[in-house]
């Protein structure tokens, strides 16, 4: 009886082991004293917010299940979440180039985006942009 107990809990922490929720917030902050426009390139979810500063702050939320804390924090580490900047004319191009490498099978990811633009600064989003910046940077 003890050993079939033994099985069932052993059993029951794989299952809420591998059902593991992680979440993560990488926040940048940016001078946007000279920018007019920011454009963000991202296939995911992006919402903006108009605030009271002179510099823009942006807010990276990562969701993943499948990974432990420890996973999680070697993804940032290894700059899977990095942003590119790039600026032209008073606008200011962001984009997350290494998001487009697929992670392992079985791993679900969710990334939500929230930019603070100051009140002068408009903002944008787009997926067609990413061939531009990638232009620009090179």
């Amino acid at each position: 009886m003890k050993y079939g107990l033994g099985i069932l809990l052993n059993a029951l922490v794989m299952v809420s082991m591998t059902a593991q929720v992680n979440n993560r917030v990488i926040v940048k902050s940016l001078d946007m004293s000279l920018i007019n426009e920011v454009l963000i390139s991202n296939e995911g979810e992006v919402e903006y917010k108009q605030w009271d500063k002179s510099y823009g702050r942006v807010l990276i939320s990562v969701s993943t299940e499948g990974l432990n804390s420890s996973e999680l924090k070697n993804l940032i580490l290894a700059n899977r979440y990095e942003m590119k900047q790039v600026e032209i004319d008073g606008n200011l191009h962001l984009s997350f180039p290494n998001l487009d490498q697929e992670l392992l099978e079985g791993i679900k990811e969710h990334i939500q985006i929230k930019c603070f633009v100051p009140e002068h600064v408009s903002a944008s989003s787009s997926v067609e942009t990413d061939k531009t910046i990638e232009e620009l940077l090179f």
